[in-house]
């Protein structure tokens, strides 16, 4: 018999671009390897199930750290951002957090912070927060945080 093991209360997570909670900005998600087999209770046998952060520290799957009402209409990665316009994504860090850090986690920045940077990063005052996923970037081990957003603007 194969033992098995509960996932935390509270935990989503995503194995390979696969959602376990739905839809990806509306589109079904469904990529690289497939769905996960999970039983209705919630658990994984033993061995097939994501890795938690606290069980392998720089290569575990992607989870919420925070998660608001309502649906996304937007998705963009940190160090995307960063890529894209280091000076800005600088100057807003400096502006709300007076640091140029990279690191997103819940720790030292809280969402209320975050969706302040993103609306400050896209001179759009009207952006809400929805969710904030982190992942281990497969490539370098270190942390990377998806923020899905919405904003009016971008629904028309």
């Amino acid at each position: 018999m194969t033992k098995r093991k509960t996932l935390p209360k509270g935990v989503d997570l995503i194995d390979g671009g696969l959602m376990e909670i739905g839809d990806f900005l509306g589109y079904k998600t469904e990529m690289n390897r497939g769905p996960i087999k999970r039983d209705k209770s919630g658990v994984y046998p033993l061995g097939t199930g994501p890795a938690l952060k606290a069980e392998s520290r720089y290569a575990y799957k992607a989870h919420y750290t925070f998660r608001a009402e309502g649906k996304s209409n937007g998705a963009d990665y940190s160090d995307r951002l960063m890529q894209f316009d280091y000076d800005k994504f600088n100057r807003c860090c400096k502006e709300v957090w007076d640091n140029e850090g990279q690191y997103f986690d819940l720790n030292s920045r809280s969402p209320e912070q975050i969706e302040r940077f993103l609306q400050l990063y896209y001179e759009d005052d009207e952006i809400k927060l929805i969710d904030i996923i982190e992942e281990c970037n497969a490539s370098s081990g270190y942390p990377v945080w998806c923020f899905r957003t919405f904003s009016p603007k971008w629904d028309k």
